[in-house]
């Protein structure tokens, strides 16, 4: 059997798939060899790209947040399928049009605490974070839960630092009977993990679960022809979200020729219809320009990953 390809933005990330199911995963060093793209957690994401304000208690880095938005978007366009934690799972949510909670309680602890799977399965993980995926703000058909923590925090602020509501104006402290904690994505496809699964304190049967998890959701994905998994004929709402974040990343002044290519194609993929994807997957190993460029990315997305 042919071995899953994983790159990692962070690449010591990639080291729990190996070292768990080494005869289904390689490491490789390079983005258009892989199959399957690790994003990192980290900090939060700029409120600029799900359309809040900067709540108090929201902090970010813009170039981290530019050079990760980059990835998420060759991802997209080059047909890879996407394995988000923490904030990189916080990041698939956005790109598949939704919105995060700014700040959440008793997520960011020491402890382990327990989740429940879509089969009644409970499993222990390890919590970070302070916030959390929205899935009220995305149409049903594009995601499925596939584990949840029973409801922990006593607070859910939006970008104004306050409580949100659902549609039926109850707050969500009062009207929520679950908390994402593993999601599958299928309009930007991709697996979301709001824990750390590549940190020593992740039990190992949770490990295996998500393992499972992503081996089933790749298999889906892969089964698809190549332009579909590359253009992904998203939902208008995940289209509009898409063609919105290029075009406020084309407003950066970081901003290189080759991701320019990939920003005015995002930016317009509302009409994309005849596109060569492989353009972005037929990257030479040998490309030093290439080469250089994400290796300065990834300095600059560890020296600032963990900083609040």
């Amino acid at each position: 059997m042919e071995k899953i390809k994983v790159f990692g933005v962070s690449s010591s990330d990639c080291n729990f798939l190996v070292e768990n199911s080494p005869d289904m995963f390689q490491k490789v060093s390079n983005f258009a060899n892989a199959d399957v793209i690790i994003m990192p957690g980290g900090s939060d994401w700029n409120p600029k790209f799900y359309n809040q304000k900067t709540g108090r208690k929201t902090y970010f880095h813009d170039h981290t947040d530019y050079t990760e938005m980059i990835f998420f978007m060759k991802a997209l366009l080059s047909g890879k399928y996407i394995l988000g934690i923490c904030r990189g799972a916080q990041g698939l949510c956005i790109m598949n049009g939704g919105s995060l909670i700014q700040h959440v309680t008793n997520h960011a602890i020491s402890e382990l605490h327990e989740i429940i799977t879509i089969n009644g399965r409970k499993l222990k993980t390890n919590s970070l974070h302070h916030q959390m995926l929205d899935l009220n703000s995305i149409p049903k058909q594009n995601w499925k839960l596939l584990a949840y923590s029973k409801p922990r925090s006593f607070t859910y602020l939006n970008g104004n630092d306050e409580e949100i509501c659902n549609e039926e104006g109850v707050q969500y402290r009062d009207a929520l009977n679950a908390e994402p904690e593993i999601v599958k994505f299928t309009d930007v496809h991709g697996l979301a993990v709001q824990g750390h699964p590549e940190f020593a304190s992740m039990p190992t049967e949770t490990i295996n679960y998500i393992i499972c998890e992503l081996i089933i959701g790749y298999n889906e994905f892969k089964a698809k022809s190549f332009k579909d998994r590359a253009a992904y004929k998203q939902s208008p709402h995940t289209a509009e979200r898409l063609s919105s974040i290029a075009s406020e990343l084309l407003k950066d002044p970081i901003r290189n020729r080759v991701d320019e290519v990939i920003l005015k194609r995002v930016a317009d993929i509302k009409n994309m219809k005849n596109f060569d994807f492989n353009i972005f997957t037929n990257t030479s190993n040998n490309d030093k320009s290439e080469t250089e460029t994400e290796t300065n990315r990834y300095t600059s997305i560890e020296k600032h990953r963990w900083e609040y």
